[in-house]
């Protein structure tokens, strides 16, 4: 049965990660970070369906040894992302469908952002193929004051992309393996400076999966680090 293209609110790229290429390069088998894939790569930021994923039972899925932490059972690890200003003066966050940031993973050295969601493709497991199309993002900043704090969810997942029958990109949902990781992020003085893209500076902080009480603290000063 073929499906017509479903139009949604929102496309493009989401929490700054790459956007959702076809099939990507790197495939084969004894991944670096992952289940039975290969290494990553591919215009999706992560390898194709043979990527550097977790297996679907999570555990720390063939991370290098010096990345793994005790995974305490199986995945997924949803984690909050916290992001907090003790400033006087408001930063802002870029929203872009989503709020814009990078996860990346110890497995690769930090390199390739992890493709946290397979939105505006279909499921490949679906069995009736189809496309969809997707519609303009919201576009904006987000304010950060010390009052008001903002969160952005990770459900644990990461995602890797094919083609249908109907030659549709879609998508294979893997367990983010437990393990080291780091978010990286652009924080912006005004919010005319997010629309222009007028970066005032760059966090990142290092944490890991499973988070102690699913929760990560990202503070928007300058030169923040952790875990």
């Amino acid at each position: 049965m073929v499906l017509a293209a479903v139009p949604l609110a929102c496309g493009g790229s989401t929490d700054g990660d790459p956007g959702t290429g076809g099939a990507a390069a790197g495939g084969g088998t004894g991944g670096a970070s992952g289940g039975s894939g290969g290494n990553a790569g591919g215009s999706a930021g992560i390898g194709g369906s043979g990527g550097s994923v977790g297996g679907s039972g999570g555990g720390s899925g063939g991370m290098p040894p010096t990345c793994q932490v005790p995974a305490g059972g199986p995945g997924p690890y949803p984690v909050t992302f916290r992001f907090n200003n003790l400033a006087s003066t408001p930063y802002y966050m870029l929203e872009d469908c989503s709020l814009q940031y990078q996860v990346t993973s110890c497995a690769d050295g930090y390199v390739k952002p992890v493709v946290r969601t397979g939105d505006c493709t279909v499921d490949c497991s679906e069995k009736e193929f189809g496309c969809i199309a997707c519609g303009a993002c919201p576009y904006g900043a987000k304010e950060v004051t010390s009052a008001f704090p903002v969160d952005g969810n990770w459900a644990g997942y990461e995602y890797t992309f094919e083609q249908n029958k109907e030659l549709c990109d879609c998508h294979v949902q893997h367990v983010a393996p437990a393990g080291k990781y780091r978010i990286k992020l652009n924080v912006f003085a005004s919010e005319q400076d997010a629309l222009d893209g007028t970066v005032a500076h760059e966090v990142s902080v290092d944490f890991t999966l499973p988070a102690p009480g699913g929760m990560v603290d990202v503070p928007l000063h300058p030169s923040s680090s952790g875990g």
